[in-house]
Order: structure tokens, then C-alpha cells, then sequence
């Protein structure tokens, strides 16, 4: 493999200057999250293993997408070397594989939390999120790598067969990102009215709203996102991605304890 220098490839270094931020900002609060768990002496429960597993696999989507970004991850397709493209395309399906079903982890474990204080329709609503958020994202995930016949030609490209158009790519996206907005939005909302429940401070109540509210940010990052997908019709991979890969990686929120504990 011929390695690139990160001086002649400016947008992959924007793209770890984005990266690694994020996940020491995502792994500083879940190290926070768990502190407080471990001090109140608080077993962990399903929303905090599937929280962890979220970061796992963040984790491994970063370093997957650093080690493309050595290999000409940032520049126009014809200029990363030839050798690389193998190997470029298979941590490509592993940084994506691994960031959609981080992002299903971290939502489903908000979720879980939510299903502990709720009941009557808010908790089947929450169901009906759930479904939906991880249908269409392990749906999405599995695609990265089954979207082409044979298979292994979803990372090398050079093999002969046949890929789904790149119109179904792109529409699947934009529809999957779709529903990942809107749980957003909706598990971000719904901490507002079930915080009313409580016999607490009011500014205890905002307090907790808004930490149980970050969603709304990755409802907005994931618009943003949206916005780009379609850049990707143009097949220069390698340069278009990057222009949304800092924003598809999940942000693991910290689920604060629950108000009563």
C-alpha cells in the first residue's frame, strides 16, 4: 500500500481534526455517566451497555476512517492510489457499518431510559420508535455490504458483477435519515412532558430536560447530513464523502439517572 501524505490531502486532515474532538468529547461524558453510576454504587443496566456498545463501535468507526484517510481518503478518487482501493473499500464498509449501528446503540439506549419512567401510549410510542429506528438502521448497515452481486464487489470495485443503482443508495439514505431525525426529535421532546410527573425544583426539571434533550442536536446534525448525501450521485467517493463523514458519526449523549434515583 502506498500511504498518503497528510499535507497533500487538506480534507482529510479536516476530517480528523473533526473526528477525534467528537469521540474525546462522546468518551469524556459516558466516563462521566459511568463515574456516576460506579460512585452511587448504581448497577449498570441495559441502556448503559447498549450506550457502551455504542462507543465501541464509534470507536472503531474513527480509527477505521483515520486509516482511510491515509490511504487518500479526502481526495478525488483518480488520485488515490491504485493498490489502496481494496483495502480503502473494506474499512469504508467497516467506518460505515460500524457508525450506522453505533447510532442505532446510542438511540436505543435513550430509548430504554425512557421506557423505564413511562407508561400508557408514551411507552408505546417509544416502542414504535424503537422498531423503527432499528429496522431501517441495521437494514442500512447490512446494505454497505450486500448492495452489490457478488458482495465483495461492495468493496472492490474492479470485479465484474452488478450493484444497486445509485439512485436507490441515495434515496434509501435520505429516507433512512429521515426516521433517524424524527426519533431524534421525538426522544428529545418527550423528557419535557415526563418530567412534569416529578416532585423536583423547577430549575432541577430544566436542568434535567435539557441534558435529556441533546438529541436535538443530532436530529439537526443528521438534516445537515441529509443535505449531502446526494453529493455522493457524482461517484467520487472518496472526495464527496468526507463533506458529511464528520457528521455521520453518533455523538453517545449521556442518559441522566433518573429523576427519583
Amino acid at each position: 500500500m502506498a500511504y498518503v501524505s497528510l499535507a497533500e490531502n487538506p480534507r482529510g486532515v479536516t476530517i480528523l481534526a473533526t473526528l477525534w474532538p467528537l469521540i474525546t468529547f462522546a468518551s469524556t461524558f459516558l466516563a462521566l455517566r459511568l463515574y456516576c453510576k460506579v460512585t452511587r454504587r448504581r448497577q449498570l443496566w441495559w441502556d448503559d451497555h447498549f450506550i457502551i456498545a455504542a462507543w465501541i463501535l464509534l470507536l472503531v468507526s474513527c480509527a477505521a476512517t483515520t486509516a482511510n484517510v491515509r490511504l487518500g481518503f479526502g481526495l478525488h478518487f483518480d488520485q488515490v492510489p491504485l493498490e489502496n482501493l481494496i483495502t480503502f473499500g473494506i474499512q469504508s464498509n467497516i467506518s460505515g457499518f460500524t457508525s450506522v449501528i453505533s447510532v442505532a446503540c446510542s438511540k436505543t439506549s435513550f430509548a430504554i431510559t425512557l421506557l423505564r419512567l413511562t407508561d400508557g401510549w408514551m411507552k408505546w410510542f417509544i416502542w414504535g420508535l424503537l422498531v423503527l429506528l432499528n429496522v431501517t438502521q441495521y437494514l442500512s448497515g447490512l446494505f454497505f455490504w450486500v448492495s452489490c452481486n457478488p458482495p465483495a464487489k461492495t468493496w472492490n470495485f474492479m470485479l465484474p458483477g452488478e450493484c444497486w443503482p445509485v439512485t436507490f443508495t441515495i434515496n434509501f439514505s435520505m429516507f433512512v435519515g429521515a426516521c433517524s431525525a424524527f426519533c431524534d426529535f421525538a426522544l428529545a421532546l418527550l423528557p419535557w412532558r415526563l418530567l412534569l410527573r416529578y416532585n423536583m425544583y423547577n430549575r432541577e426539571k430544566i436542568g434535567a430536560a435539557v441534558a435529556m434533550s441533546m438529541g436535538i442536536l443530532a436530529g439537526a446534525m443528521c438534516i445537515v447530513k441529509m443535505t449531502t448525501i446526494p453529493l455522493l450521485e457524482k461517484g467520487d467517493f472518496s472526495c464527496e464523502k468526507p463533506a458529511s463523514a464528520p457528521l455521520s458519526l453518533p455523538r453517545p449523549r449521556p442518559t441522566p439517572t433518573r429523576p427519583y434515583d
